[in-house]
């Protein structure tokens, strides 16, 4: 390949100023499916400002469609030809490196000008949301808020709350073209082909916030799966966090909460054996003092390997901050909600000794969460049971997932939070998560 064709590869993205010198007839619409490979870039030759260079590709070894996108492969160029219509068919033409399959290509084009994301589909997923999607979002927010960070959410449930909030009004009715609220958040606008079925989980209330408090200055994308565990990412990250790690960058932020799903929902033989002998033969006093020997083995689980997990996402690019979260105390049995969580909160106690189990999460916050480091960014601390304490019913769904009310105030935590690191980019003279900024006055 010439060195002309190498910069083209590398990042060709035509502007819509250079479509009008790529179009085809009407009647070229067919050669999307049957025959893209040659009716397509025979336009693409001749019209191309690569011009003879192109010429190159007259033999392709792969022609397929993906969401109307037409992918044309040839070693080692992949094109990508994207119709557009503005009362005839134009086509707009991208470059990248060779690939081994569609799913990557997919995910590389973050579906570039695709139709808007399905609302009802985005927000039905129960694990989190496909990679597809979230590369869409991406795009989209990126293109919406130029020069504005993106704050990305990571981990499990704790996060990932849309399972738990009910549904909007319009969900099961037709779709509607007025919006939900007039405070919906513009991202959700331009993103989604129906905002009336935009669930209001924490993602979108960090967005709704920052509008309140920081006059949008990022974007929330939540990236974090229910149910997921710190031990489905020991060996391979998983789908939703290789996108934060391909994606992040520099001036992001990114708030992660994951580790108790190892505890509670699916626990190993030896962390049921460690957490039997915390709860039951293990004081009170020791606890708290943190010198129990026991706790030990969860503090490796907070502290270094949620460590390591965000050193995963922050491989390719460092963030501006990481803000790491301990978990909030689940709700008390004595308010009477029941839940999944039921056997394991009365197996580890907390049943008939809320408080024991309560001072193990403030012990494993100071022993393990605050001692997090990732080198070449800042990392904040985030104690979750600071908002959530147990005591709220409103703030829970099944005792130990935050609810559409829960979801709020963590995520005007988070909104606070944010909005301090972007305007006070030196930490010693931060209030720190927890501080006077947290009370219930600014609140």
């Amino acid at each position: 390949m010439t060195n002309q064709m190498t910069s083209a590869t590398s990042s060709i993205e035509l502007s819509l100023g250079h479509l009008s010198s790529i179009v085809s007839s009407q009647n070229e619409r067919t050669c999307r499916r049957e025959g893209a490979s040659q009716a397509t870039l025979a336009t693409v030759r001749h019209a191309s400002p690569l011009g003879k260079s192109l010429s190159r590709l007259s033999r392709v070894s792969r022609a397929f469609t993906l969401d109307n996108i037409i992918v044309i492969q040839r070693t080692p160029i992949t094109l990508i030809i994207l119709p557009i219509t503005f009362g005839q068919v134009s086509f707009a033409i991208m470059a990248q490196p060779h690939m081994d399959n569609s799913s990557t290509v997919h995910e590389q084009l973050c579906l570039i000008g695709s139709q808007k994301l399905n609302s009802r589909g985005f927000f039905q997923e129960y694990y989190g949301h496909t990679p597809n999607d979230l590369l869409q979002l991406h795009a989209v927010a990126r293109e919406l808020h130029r020069r504005q960070p993106v704050i990305w959410l990571a981990g499990d449930s704790s996060l990932d709350n849309k399972a738990w909030v009910k549904p909007p009004p319009g969900w099961k009715n037709a779709p509607v073209t007025e919006p939900q609220s007039v405070f919906m958040p513009d991202i959700y606008r331009e993103a989604f082909d129906d905002h009336q079925c935009v669930k209001n989980d924490i993602a979108f209330w960090v967005n709704d916030y920052m509008i309140l408090y920081a006059q949008r200055k990022a974007t929330c994308i939540n990236a974090a799966v229910e149910a997921s565990m710190l031990r489905d990412r020991a060996e391979k990250l998983l789908p939703q966090d290789t996108v934060i790690q391909k994606n992040m960058k520099q001036e992001d932020i990114l708030i992660v909460s994951v580790g108790v799903n190892d505890i509670a929902m699916n626990p190993t033989c030896t962390t049921i054996m460690n957490l039997l002998k915390l709860a039951w033969f293990t004081p009170t006093s020791q606890i708290t003092k943190g010198k129990s020997r026991t706790l030990r083995y969860f503090e490796d689980i907070f502290g270094k390997q949620v460590q390591a997990y965000v050193n995963q996402l922050c491989a390719l690019s460092k963030p501006r901050a990481v803000i790491v979260c301990m978990i909030y105390y689940p709700l008390e049995f004595r308010f009477g909600q029941r839940g999944w969580s039921d056997l394991s909160l009365a197996l580890m106690g907390y049943n008939l000794r809320p408080k024991k189990l309560q001072a193990v999460i403030r012990a494993l916050y100071n022993l393990g969460t605050r001692r997090i480091q990732i080198p070449g960014t800042e990392v904040v601390p985030c104690p979750l049971f600071e908002r959530l304490d147990g005591r709220i019913p409103e703030n829970y769904v099944e005792r130990v997932e935050p609810s559409k009310t829960g979801g709020q105030w963590i995520a005007k935590w988070f909104a606070f939070a944010v909005k301090d690191i972007l305007v006070q980019p030196d930490a010693k003279k931060r209030k720190p998560f927890g501080g006077s900024w947290g009370t219930a006055k600014e609140f």
